[in-house]
């Protein structure tokens, strides 16, 4: 192995690592030489930049962010499993039509709960996802 290498945009966003040995930077390409260190550093913890040819930490996350960012990812969750809630529930819909059985009010409501928790961006993910009705009669 050789001398480390940060490549950078026009903004010090680091794009690509290089090793001047194992793979070279593309020529004319933005780069720093960092230590073995300093790699480790930023391939573990994203959000390094460049900055007058100096490599520079990212700043670190207050406890607002930190929590915002969980809240967001307990949100995407909460969605994900609304969505496979949804899409297993057509099962039902389609068994409705193909025997003549009105949708049950019940699962109307249930599949109107379910969207409305998949079609907005964020909300209280410490609510459970509605439960599922029991199937209709004759399904």
């Amino acid at each position: 192995m050789g001398q480390k290498l940060a490549a950078y945009d026009a903004s010090g966003n680091i794009i690509a690592y290089y090793d001047d040995v194992d793979s070279p930077a593309p020529a004319g390409a933005n780069v720093i030489e960092i230590t073995e260190d300093e790699w480790r550093a930023c391939v573990s913890t994203s959000g390094y930049t460049v900055a007058s040819g100096a490599l520079v930490a990212p700043v670190p996350l207050t406890a607002a962010q930190i929590a915002a960012q969980q809240a967001a990812a307990d949100w995407a969750a909460r969605q994900e499993l609304a969505k496979a809630e949804l899409d297993a529930s057509d099962v039902t819909l389609i068994r409705c039509f193909e025997n003549g059985i009105p949708l049950p009010p019940a699962w109307a409501e249930y599949r109107k709960a379910l969207r409305a928790i998949v079609g907005v961006a964020s909300g209280d993910a410490t609510q459970p996802v509605p439960v599922r009705p029991d199937y209709p009669t004759g399904t």
